[in-house]
């Protein structure tokens, strides 16, 4: 594990595309209060899944 606790940067990042370097990875870490935690990730995982699926889509 890196010295963040996340694990180490992937080789993904260092790996070429069409001819050029990916940029570094990043990672953005939210707090969320505990009486939130819910909220955040909807009833059965649905906002955490539409998270993902808007980050998804706006990378391709």
């Amino acid at each position: 594990m890196g010295d963040n606790g996340y694990g180490s940067m992937s080789s993904y990042a260092t790996k070429l595309y069409e001819g050029h370097s990916l940029p570094p990875l990043s990672t953005l870490e939210m707090v969320v209060p505990a009486n939130a935690v819910g909220k955040v990730m909807g009833k059965g995982g649905a906002n955490l899944s539409n998270i993902r699926k808007g980050f998804v889509d706006w990378l391709t």
